[in-house]
């Protein structure tokens, strides 16, 4: 199937799309429990077994994964060099942004915009960093399987840092702090001096064969090539090596759940009477574990949520339907010749992952689910940042597709539903039918906030947030 074909068959269907960057209710047909029910927070509810249970398995977060594709993810060398780049507005053309510029640590490593603006503006909201080293596929689509191969991109896109893999190698070449930094990681540093060999700028762009900046790629030897992707997927793996040193923890809800494990009743008291009705309606069967499950609150995984197209943006957003071809495509990805796992190994993720479009068209419209730690301090929300405030997230998943949430949250139960809380048609692709209506009343919607206000971390060490006092 033809992008075109996809495209014709998308705008025909009648369905709703999108991805929320918040409570997600994923699996069941129904109303939510106890529609309507006023709460009484002077007391607390009484979590059956099969609830407690369910509740251990969210908390705590457990070590961190291993990289394979990536021998230096857990280099403190490595990272002190990631963490620089990370930092450096250098390499960006004009010198204009850094990654932090879209994830900045004073914004949970987000930007707090509807849509993310490196050098221009576009069309998907920045997603935070937080916990990255316990996601199985990078960006809204996935269309990164590893987070060094996704630090690759924004630096070469054109509105985001504007660069390319040429212009990145010769900037530390010129830089010796550096270039030493590099080879004390790395081993040693590529001789780039023949700009003959070695041009200026230039990076491939099979899409566009007359750009000058594939040309001077193409111009060059495959040996030569293969150079300058291997010092640029270094690049990404030291980048990931401070990355993954990101990790929201030790949450008031991780106290609660340790007290729920250990029947220690002061830590209990972690979260008040109406975060923990918040909770019990949390993990019902049929809502919101159904996608946010795990200690990370994320099954890793994509689904389409059912939102229709805002008006602020031009054309459906086809989601993980373009994201598998692409992600399967990258030389960077854990199966290519710059991954470090060894080349028999499983790679199941990758290895399983259905490629035929007609089997994909499932997938249309369907996003990343979200971690949610850390959610009640990164709005706004969802994967095109429609959803100021966590408010008008529970409204929209209380009542599906209204487009004015905060409105519907008044007056649902008084079934005074104006036109704005009806729902939606389709933006594009088809909304899970599994999905749980929470229908949630005024109470009952304060208290799941109030659970989803527990889920915040402790800071970070201070040194992780800015550029590091030394290169290594």
């Amino acid at each position: 199937m033809t992008r075109s074909h996809a495209n014709n068959l998308l705008l025909g269907m009648l369905c709703i799309a999108g991805l929320f960057l918040g409570v997600t209710a994923c699996g069941g047909t129904g109303e939510g429990p106890d529609t309507g029910v006023t709460i009484d927070t002077s007391t607390a509810p009484t979590f059956s077994e099969q609830e407690k249970k369910l509740i251990s398995s969210l908390s705590p977060l457990p070590p961190l994964p291993s990289s394979p594709s990536n021998r230096y993810a857990d280099d403190p060398k490595a990272a002190l060099l990631g963490q620089h780049l990370f930092y450096d507005k250098g390499y960006s053309k004009g010198g204009r942004v850094s990654c932090a510029t879209c994830h900045a640590p004073d914004k949970q490593w987000g930007d707090n915009l509807p849509l993310a603006k490196g050098l221009e503006t576009v069309k998907r909201h920045t997603p935070t960093l937080w916990n990255l080293a316990y996601q199985r596929w990078l960006y809204w689509d996935g269309r990164k399987d590893t987070i060094w191969s996704q630090a690759l991109s924004p630096i070469e896109a054109s509105k985001e840092m504007g660069t390319n893999r040429l212009a990145l190698v010769h900037y530390v070449a010129k830089n010796e702090a550096l270039k030493q930094s590099y080879t004390n990681v790395f081993g040693s540093f590529p001789d780039v001096s023949d700009t003959n060999r070695f041009p200026p700028e230039g990076m491939p762009m099979p899409d566009q064969p007359d750009n000058p900046l594939h040309q001077a790629w193409t111009s060059m030897k495959e040996e030569d090539q293969k150079t300058v992707n291997l010092f640029f997927a270094n690049m990404g793996k030291a980048l990931e090596a401070y990355q993954r040193k990101l990790v929201s923890k030790d949450s008031p809800f991780d106290t609660f759940v340790e007290g729920l494990k250990t029947n220690d009743a002061s830590k209990q008291n972690a979260i008040s009477n109406e975060a923990k009705w918040g909770l019990q309606i949390f993990v019902q069967p049929e809502s919101c574990t159904a996608c946010h499950n795990g200690p990370n609150l994320s099954d890793g995984e994509f689904h389409n949520i059912g939102l229709g197209q805002p008006s602020s943006l031009p054309e459906p957003d086809i989601g993980r339907f373009d994201g598998i071809p692409l992600v399967l495509s990258d030389p960077f990805n854990g199966l290519g010749v710059f991954s470090d796992a060894p080349k028999d190994s499983s790679n199941d993720k990758l290895r399983f992952l259905k490629s035929d479009p007609q089997e994909t068209v499932n997938t249309f419209g369907e996003m990343k689910t979200p971690t949610l730690r850390n959610v009640a301090l990164s709005a706004p929300y969802m994967h095109d940042g429609r959803f100021a405030n966590l408010d008008e997230v529970i409204a929209h998943y209380s009542i599906f597709g209204a487009t004015n949430p905060s409105n519907c949250v008044a007056n649902q139960q008084a079934n005074k539903q104006p036109e704005s809380c009806k729902m939606t048609q389709a933006a594009i692709g088809h909304r899970e039918e599994t999905m749980l209506m929470l229908k949630l009343s005024a109470s009952q919607t304060k208290a799941l906030k109030a659970f989803l206000e527990t889920l915040n971390g402790k800071p970070l060490p201070q040194e992780l947030l800015g550029p590091p006092a030394n290169l290594p």
